[in-house]
């Protein structure tokens, strides 16, 4: 039981200190970059067409209901059946 405290605590130190750390990143901001004088002004732009609003449709007249169909016969009447429990 000794032994197994032991070697289990061996393990755990040498897998703490088997990590890899990862070097600390360092940010640098880049050089601030001074911009030029200012270029003449550009051509104006194109004038915007005014889209055409789509008619919305109309809806025709309803159609005419159709004929009642014929109804069927009735069936023969069935057998009348009487369940008798016998205790």
């Amino acid at each position: 039981m000794k032994h197994m405290i032991i070697i289990s605590a061996l393990f755990a130190a040498l897998g703490l200190t088997a990590c890899d750390r990862e070097p600390a990143v360092v940010y640098t901001p880049p050089a601030a970059v001074v911009s030029g004088p200012q270029g003449p002004p550009g051509a104006p732009g194109a004038t915007s067409v005014v889209p055409v609003p789509v008619p919305v449709p109309v809806r025709g007249p309803a159609g005419a209901t159709g004929a009642t169909g014929a109804t069927g016969n009735d069936g023969p009447p069935g057998e009348s059946t009487t369940v008798v429990v016998t205790p």
